[in-house]
């Protein structure tokens, strides 16, 4: 990763805004919640996600969080993270 002074702060907030999202979620909307709470504990899933959450500009990635939460329905949110990191 690279960036300015800010970046590392700007990804800890989106990886604990989507940890806490997910967190949120009623239990019953998706059966495979647990799973990925427990994926999103280690780092190489964390970036994983962060990584889905980026747009590429003149050779950076910029973190988007609107990518993910673009008015998808819940359950969705939660589909696409898990099909990235199954």
């Amino acid at each position: 990763m690279s960036g300015t002074s800010v970046a590392t702060p700007i990804a800890a907030g989106v990886a604990a805004s989507v940890t806490h999202y997910l967190r949120e979620l009623p239990k019953d909307t998706d059966k495979d919640l647990d799973f990925l709470l427990s994926k999103l504990r280690d780092k190489q899933s964390m970036v994983a996600v962060l990584l889905e959450l980026t747009e590429k500009r003149k050779g950076f990635n910029y973190i988007a969080p609107w990518i993910l939460f673009n008015g998808t329905r819940a359950a969705g949110v939660a589909q696409v993270l898990l099909d990235k990191l199954r």
